[in-house]
């Protein structure tokens, strides 16, 4: 194991991820072993993993001392390793001490006096949860062994110039324990238990690997936070998760929390560095200024003339209900062409992005509404680029327009410099849509019923937040791959798309000749 030394000047900055086992540190090592610039390593509880990769080393937090001999040097530590059993810490308190916070602490001492940066994932059960929105300053309570062995490890370092500690909010994908378990529930047909009085404030595994990729590049060090922009409770998010699955919400079963003392509140105030400039132009990506805010006002005036209740209202609409408000919301906007009325405020970008004078614009604009905490396979595109669903498009260009709830958290997504990449060299898989039919409601607001997926030859880790300025529109190559995020801000998150093509790349004989939306031709010439 003499690779693993600090070389950064050869190779560049060398980092080891504290437990990839986990899910937060299986994704991180995944991601970061994919970049160039990077030398990454791993520790494991499982010795056999170890045989796999020399990349991979053990590491049994029961006894440290057997890793820290060994005299490992790293740039960056990121520590995502320890027990995260709530229950577990409680029935084993020696046990979980000594590894969340004795082991824990040698570790991050052992590599802060060799001069490494230590990122140390921490959780809202620092907290009593008595408020929400915790703010970076707010004083620890913890009420559970849990949340105070992670402030014994926080006390210890919080003024360590080399230790950052990154606090999160509950990470949601569909490993997380409760929504499997909410799964199997489902699947055995059993009472599937929810509390009304425990909250939560859901937060996407990109965007944590994302804030602990910045958290490396600014060499942080102190507290932050992340959390999500909303707080709901266990039950509200449920009756969201299953709002297209009638047995499933039959099932479910409102409780109260077994401490009976009142709301626990689990969100974060976000805190964090400042966030890491993105390079668009080598992604073809370029902002338009509308030059005023009155374009984007009256697309929501008219959005809000079909989404006139309150939104908790349509956070339990089935899908099926909740996309024909969408297709209604839709038609209302494109019967005043505003697809016309973005290119009018775009034109002089257009022109210079494609570089001609005259071109054709798609007849049917789309109206993306997705909202949050839904389940994003019924909410949102996933990645593709413009080829995948139609002849002559290779010369499109996307036009993306955030209208109201768009944050970082819940932008679109892009992969750097996609559009480069050859679409021989791309490996997709086409399958039937469970929800969304041919000639349905679904596929009149841009779903797919035949969606093509990425399965290879593209690494999808590396995607970036497309950051679009207030009151502006996106435009970009119909080549770049990009695709949704979850929505996990506490709004609905509106857009509207549509595509254009320059006058010189348009093909009647390969080009769309109709367009199932908007029952015109796909294209118009502007």
């Amino acid at each position: 194991m003499a690779l693993i030394q600090r070389e950064s000047g050869r190779l560049g900055p060398s980092v080891i991820i504290i437990g990839v086992d986990s899910q937060i540190g299986a994704a991180l090592f995944e991601r970061m072993s994919s970049q160039s610039n990077k030398k990454v390593f791993g520790t494991t509880r499982r010795k056999e993993r170890t045989q796999k990769s020399d990349c991979v080393v053990h590491l049994d937090l029961g006894n440290p001392d057997s890793f820290i001999d060994k005299g490992f040097r790293f740039d960056h530590v990121v520590f995502c390793a320890g027990v995260t059993s709530i229950a577990g810490c409680e029935s084993d308190v020696s046990l979980c001490r000594q590894i969340n916070v004795e082991a824990t602490s040698k570790i991050i001492q052992y590599f802060s006096d060799c001069g490494s940066q230590i990122i140390f994932l921490s959780t809202t059960a620092v907290f009593d949860g008595s408020q929400p929105f915790f703010h970076v300053n707010t004083s620890t309570n913890p009420i559970n062994n849990y949340g105070k062995f992670k402030v014994d490890v926080e006390n210890r370092f919080r003024n360590d110039p080399n230790v950052a500690i990154l606090r999160l909010t509950k990470v949601l994908t569909t490993s997380t324990p409760f929504i499997r378990k909410w799964l199997d529930d489902l699947d055995r047909g059993v009472q599937i238990t929810v509390f009304d009085d425990h909250f939560v404030s859901p937060i996407g595994l990109n965007d944590v690997l994302d804030k602990i990729e910045l958290l490396v590049l600014r060499r942080a060090s102190g507290i932050y936070h992340l959390g999500g922009a909303t707080e709901v409770s266990y039950s509200d998010f449920a009756t969201s998760f299953f709002a297209d699955n009638p047995k499933a919400l039959g099932l479910l079963k409102k409780e109260r929390g077994a401490n009976g003392s009142g709301p626990i509140h689990a969100s974060l105030a976000t805190h964090l560095p400042t966030a890491e400039p993105i390079n668009y132009s080598e992604s073809s990506i370029v902002f338009s200024d509308h030059e005023g805010q009155d374009l984007v006002k009256e697309i929501q005036k008219t959005i809000d003339k079909h989404f006139d209740q309150d939104e908790s209202k349509y956070l339990r609409l089935p899908v099926e209900k909740y996309r024909n408000i969408i297709k209604s919301a839709q038609d209302h906007l494109n019967s005043q062409d505003y697809v016309r009325k973005i290119c009018e405020r775009c034109l002089k970008t257009i022109r210079s992005y494609i570089e001609e004078e005259k071109f054709f614009v798609q007849s049917n604009l789309y109206l993306r509404a997705t909202r949050p905490t839904v389940r994003q396979d019924t909410e949102s595109i996933g990645w593709h680029r413009e080829t995948f669903y139609g002849p002559n498009m290779e010369k499109s260009v996307n036009l993306w327009t955030p209208i109201r709830g768009v944050s970082e958290q819940n932008t679109l997504r892009f992969i750097p410099n996609s559009q480069t990449i050859p679409e021989s060299e791309i490996v997709i898989d086409q399958t039937n849509d469970p929800i969304t039919s041919k000639g349905s409601v679904g596929h009149e607001v841009g779903f797919q019923y035949l969606p093509k997926g990425i399965v290879g030859k593209v690494d999808l880790r590396n995607s970036k937040p497309m950051r679009v300025p207030e009151f502006n529109t996106a435009l970009f190559s119909g080549l770049l791959i990009h695709g949704s995020a979850q929505n996990f801000g506490n709004k609905i998150r509106f857009s509207v798309d549509f595509r254009i093509l320059p006058f010189s790349a348009y093909d009647s004989e390969t080009a769309k000749l109709f367009h199932f939306a908007s029952k015109k031709p796909y294209f118009e010439l502007y």
